[in-house]
Formats: structure tokens, sequence, C-alpha cells
């Protein structure tokens, strides 16, 4: 059955899904709980938490990454961004923090207008290093012949290349562009590279050698299904989320669209079927409030016609 829609002019759409589309079906094997580790590692370096922080101002500074990898997961520092530009960006962060709508977009291009520091990205990348945290910066594909030795000199243990949409083959007329297989191959440090969002672009980037591959690129539903197929896929891929705002933070642990929440928290539909599959009815589920209280149901209250594995051998 083919998956293409004719849209019209020639031009053809592919079916999508939606997490209400699909289902979870257990299979005949479950895993005791105690069992499961959420551990994972990228060529040799191994993490606790399989949480990457995402390289954008918004949501990594120095001291984040810091943070995030003495609690286990990774913070990556965007080497393009206010922390490589000025000594001490938190004024101006601050002032973006509070820009009305109108004038948002020419300040923030003002500020950053001044250029990248060579020396500004060593010194961050010491502040990591000097931590004695996995130490890990991003580029992206129009700044990495420009940097990367800066970066590599620098001590850094994961490199970072990273774009809306990243391709394996990149062609440009007005500039030499970037041999991403060969860059990989000549260089000494993992990389990871990103984005893609479909098995192709994706499979390619896997080819040039990459220790990682960043997948799954945008909001809402794209995240939703990436997740939904890594979590069940093969029973469950190693996966962790790179949430680069603060409402795709609130969207994967809440669930809601828009960044408010006006009733309780409740655990998304990847979690409920986990809780399903490994947990008893009596299991208690905590959900907090947007006003600082909690509800507590037991799982069989809150899914009392789950679909379970023993439902299901029946």
């Amino acid at each position: 059955m083919s998956q293409e829609i004719e849209i019209g002019l020639g031009k053809k759409g592919r079916l999508g899904y939606a997490l209400d589309d699909v289902a979870i079906v257990p299979s005949r094997r479950t895993r005791d709980p105690e069992d499961v580790s959420t551990s994972w590692q990228i060529d040799a370096y191994e993490f606790d938490v399989p949480v990457i922080g995402a390289p954008m101002d918004s949501v990594t500074s120095p001291a984040t990454a810091i943070a995030m990898g003495k609690m286990g997961a990774l913070g990556v520092l965007d080497l393009e961004g206010l922390w490589t530009r000025y000594e001490d960006p938190t004024p101006l962060l601050d002032e973006i923090a509070g820009l009305p709508a109108d004038q948002a977009t020419e300040r923030i291009q003002q500020i950053y207008a001044e250029p990248v520091k060579p020396e500004l990205i060593t010194q961050r990348l010491h502040e990591i290093r000097a931590a004695g945290v996995t130490v890990a910066g991003a580029l992206s594909p129009q700044r990495t012949q420009q940097f990367y030795s800066t970066v590599v000199d620098a001590g850094v243990d994961l490199f970072v290349i990273r774009g809306t949409v990243v391709s394996a083959e990149h062609v440009s007329s007005g500039q030499e562009p970037l041999n991403l297989k060969k860059f990989i191959y000549d260089l000494d440090v993992p990389v990871i590279v990103g984005g893609a969002s479909n098995y192709t672009a994706a499979l390619h980037l896997m080819r040039t050698g990459a220790a990682g591959v960043l997948v799954g690129f945008g909001g809402g539903i794209v995240t939703d299904v990436t997740g939904f197929v890594a979590s069940t896929y093969m029973r469950g891929l190693r996966f962790g989320f790179v949430a680069t705002t603060l409402l795709a933070q609130v969207d994967a642990s809440v669930g809601g669209k828009n960044g408010v929440v006006t009733d309780i928290f409740p655990p998304c539909g990847v979690c409920r079927q986990v809780m399903q599959e490994f947990c008893a009815p009596d299991f208690m589920i905590y959900m907090g409030r947007s006003d600082g209280t909690y509800v507590a149901e037991s799982l069989g209250a809150m899914l009392p016609y789950g679909f379970t594995a023993d439902k299901y051998m029946k």
C-alpha cells in the first residue's frame, strides 16, 4: 500500500500518523524494572541520564552544562552564542527575557551582531573541563570550518555539529562546503551531527562515521512520534530528548501544547503504557497542579481499562 497522497500540480505528500492513530501492543515478554537501566554511552563516554542539554543560549550556559554533567547527563554549550561573544552576557540575557514582542527581533539581531571570539570559546570550554565533567560544544555547519581547530585545541570531548537541517552532502556555488565525511574521518574527537527528520537523511549521516545522529527535530507531534518510536521499536532504543525551549521542556513532561497548565500534570501516553506493563494496579501516581498542590491516583483508577500483558495473553 502506497503511503503517498497526490496533492496536485505534480506534488505528493506522505501519510503521517499521530499518537492517537497508533496503539502499543505488549509482547509476550516483559522485563523486571529493576533490570532496566537509563544509562547510555556514546563513543567512550558513559552517562547515567539519557538527556542532552540543547546547545542554545536559552537552555545551556557553562554553569548549566556543569550542573547537568554532575547529575549524569550531557550539557552541550552553543559555541556561537552569547557566552562566546561577550565576557559576561548575563545582563543581555536578562534584557532579552524582558523584551516586548514588537522589539524583540530587532534587539536580538543587534546583540548577536557581536562577533564570536575564539579566546572565549577556549575560556568557556576550560571552565567546563575544570569542573570534571564531559565537555561538549556545538557549532553550526557554516562555522565548523572556521572554529573547529579552536574547539579541539581547547580540549572538547564531544563535538556537536548542529543545524535546523544537516545533510551529509552540502552543495554551494559561493563557498567551499563542509565535507562532513572527510571532516569526521580526520578529526580525533567523536562527532554528533543533526538534525535529521527522516530515515534517508539519518542513514546518510550515520554513514559519515558520526558517533551519534540527532533525529526528530521539530515541535509537537514530531518529537512525540520520535519518542514513541524509540520507546516501542525493538522494545526500546537508547534515546534522549533535546528540549530547545522552555515550552518544549514543559511540553515533553506535561503534554500541554501551549505551555500553560490549568489543571494537573498527567503522565504522557508512552509513560502510562510502561507503567501498565511493569507496575501493579495499586501503584500510586502523584500528579502536580499549577497551584503547587497535587493529586494522587492509583494506576488502576487512572487507567481502569488499560491494555496490559496479562489481558492480552488471555
